[in-house]
């Protein structure tokens, strides 16, 4: 492809990824992040040349100071975000976690409309839609989040789309699943402990039910074709091809990983209020989103993504998992 690439949480897990793939697309890439971030992404990438810029996306006056800086008509691509997996505090929550999904990513707005953007690709979530009315789980689907991180890419939903109406700003949003890989830890980390040392895992509820991902590089792969198509205003949903349930999936893992730690189904009314009593003690294993959906059936409809961009994913569910634990027992 032609032009230049600015891309928000660049040095990320899927944003070093979305950077990578733009860069052998031939794009100008610059990748913008935090400046531990940036140096440690600059001191591991050597697949090619991009530019690093340390910016942090909640300091509008900052971002407005880049985009003078930075190449005018480029593609900005949003990845910066807050979830759980950072570790967010029990009290303010909320507040906390939209200081970068909801404000940092209208100050990505500004910048674009500062540096005269060609287009923005926003990354946001399933989570967008909470527990699932109908399968498979619709674009339109209405928004009802559970949880913090859920309610914060709702907003931001809202407001990024109003601005980008508002200042003829061509915007598309992903929704993707569970991002799994190489490199991938999050909720997993317990899970692959469990599993390493022989042990019971747990399930919530009886494991029957699908709980679809998204693999890495096909979720990097949506951004590329979105810029092609000039950034269409609309939402797309991203997920692996429906396969295995919970249970058969947690069962190959460990049958490919050589683990002989079994399954424990348990109920999952019971799980909830257990995890809901520990979080109240200060003992949080899992949070409501997690939690209130680990027992549901959940796959997203990507047939508009396929129709749309040509999108398709290449990798399964469990390639992702054994890909993800085989990575962490390495460096564990």
């Amino acid at each position: 492809m032609n032009g230049d690439c600015i891309v928000f949480g660049g040095a990320g897990f899927l944003g070093g990824e979305v950077a990578r793939q733009l860069l052998e697309a031939g794009a100008e890439v610059v990748v913008a992040d935090l400046p531990a971030a940036t140096e440690r992404a600059a001191a591991q990438f050597t697949g090619g040349k991009i530019r690093y810029e340390n910016c942090d996306v909640r300091d509008r006056e900052s971002m407005l100071r880049l985009a003078r800086r930075c190449p005018r008509g480029a593609w900005v691509v949003n990845l910066a975000v807050r979830q759980y997996a950072n570790a967010p505090p029990r009290r303010g929550r909320l507040r906390w976690i939209s200081e970068v999904n909801v404000d940092g990513a209208l100050n990505v707005c500004h910048f674009a409309r500062e540096s005269g953007a060609a287009g923005l690709v926003q990354f946001s979530t399933d989570m967008v839609y909470g527990a699932p009315r109908e399968l498979p789980v619709g674009e339109d689907h209405p928004f009802a989040p559970i949880g913090e991180y859920g309610a914060s890419k709702a907003r931001m939903e809202r407001e990024v789309r109003a601005f980008a109406r508002a200042n003829d700003l061509p915007a598309t949003f992903f929704r993707p699943r569970l991002i799994t890989g190489a490199g991938r830890l999050g909720i997993f980390e317990k899970l692959f402990k469990l599993i390493r040392r022989n042990l019971p895992v747990p399930l919530i509820g009886a494991g029957k039910n699908h709980y679809q991902m998204i693999a890495l590089r096909d979720c990097a792969a949506a951004v590329l074709p979105a810029i092609r198509a000039n950034c269409p205003n609309a939402a797309y949903n991203l997920g692996s091809e429906p396969s295995l349930c919970v249970r058969d999936l947690l069962r190959q893992l460990c049958r490919e990983v050589g683990s002989k730690s079994p399954l424990l189904p348990t109920p999952a009314p019971l799980a909830r209020v257990a995890l809901r009593a520990l979080a109240v003690a200060g003992a949080e294993l899992l949070y409501p989103e997690q939690y209130h959906l680990a027992d549901k059936h959940i796959i997203v409809d990507t047939a508009r993504a396929r129709r749309d961009l040509n999108w398709k994913p290449q990798h399964d569910d469990l390639s992702m998992m054994i890909a993800a634990y085989e990575h962490w027992r390495k460096r564990a």
